[in-house]
């Protein structure tokens, strides 16, 4: 599993650089397109959500890190999971917007 997980992240700039942009590429696409009665909201809304999810996920991770007592195996069924869970659900979410459309 830890192999898997450093394999996927190896390369920590295009980990961080390519979720931003596809998610700013999806905000793009609905603030030109999307028909929602009160864009703002939906947008703000998201995006605090979002940054919520990710400073919260990221303090998680952060503080089993530097936890001495955190078995490495822990650490890497956690990132896992944590991938594995936003990645499905931003699928799910993502294909459900379109077919709304």
């Amino acid at each position: 599993m830890r192999k898997f997980l450093d394999k996927i992240l190896c390369k920590k700039k295009w980990c961080m650089l390519v979720p931003i942009l596809v998610a700013a590429c999806i905000y793009l696409l609905f603030i030109i397109f999307g028909e929602a009665d009160n864009k703002l909201r939906v947008i703000l809304t998201f995006f605090l959500l979002s940054a919520l999810c990710f400073v919260c996920v990221f303090l998680v991770v952060y503080a089993q890190v530097k936890n001495k007592m955190c078995p490495d195996w822990f650490l890497a069924l956690f990132e896992l999971i944590v991938i594995s869970v936003t990645s499905l659900f931003a699928v799910i979410i993502l294909c459900r917007r379109l077919s709304e459309s």
